[in-house]
C-alpha cells in the first residue's frame, strides 16, 4: 500500500469514521473511498486539499511526503490554507462585516463546532452502544 492509501486508512480511523461516513462528509461514495485507500484510484488534487482540511494535516502529510501532521512551516508559523472556490464569495461577504458582527459571527461558527463535535461523539456512542449489543 503506498503512503496516501494508508494515511488516508490510518487518519479515517483515527476519527473512528466508517468509509461511508467519511466519504458522505466530503461528498465521495463509500466505494470511492475503498479504492483510494486501496490505492486502485487516486484522487484529484482538489479531493486531496479536501481530504487533508478534512483531518487538519498537510498535503504533504497525506501524500506521505513528510512525517509531520501540522500546517506549520519550520519556525513554527502556521501557514494560511488556500480557500476552497466555493468559500470565496463567503469570505467576501464576511469582510463587508462590521467588527461587531464579526465577533458574533465568530461566536456562533464556536458554537456549530461544539455541536459538531457533539453529534460526532453521538454517533460514536451510537456505533459501540451497537457493537456491545452483538
Amino acid at each position: 500500500m503506498s503512503n496516501f492509501g494508508k494515511r488516508l486508512r490510518e487518519l479515517r480511523n483515527e476519527k473512528n469514521l466508517t468509509q461511508d461516513e467519511f466519504g458522505s462528509a466530503l461528498h465521495l461514495t463509500q466505494s470511492i473511498i475503498a479504492h483510494y485507500e486501496a490505492n486502485r484510484k487516486q484522487p484529484s488534487n482538489q479531493t486531496i486539499t479536501q481530504m487533508a482540511d478534512f483531518f487538519a494535516v498537510s498535503v504533504d502529510y497525506l501524500l506521505g511526503r513528510t512525517n509531520n501532521r501540522n500546517l506549520n512551516n519550520d519556525e513554527g508559523d502556521y501557514l494560511i490554507p488556500t480557500p476552497k472556490e466555493d468559500h470565496i464569495a463567503f469570505y467576501h461577504k464576511i469582510g463587508q462585516l462590521s467588527d461587531e458582527s464579526i465577533f458574533w459571527l465568530e461566536k456562533q461558527a464556536d458554537r456549530l463546532i461544539e455541536l459538531e463535535t457533539q453529534v460526532i461523539e453521538e454517533i460514536k456512542a451510537e456505533r459501540k452502544k451497537k457493537k456491545e449489543q452483538k
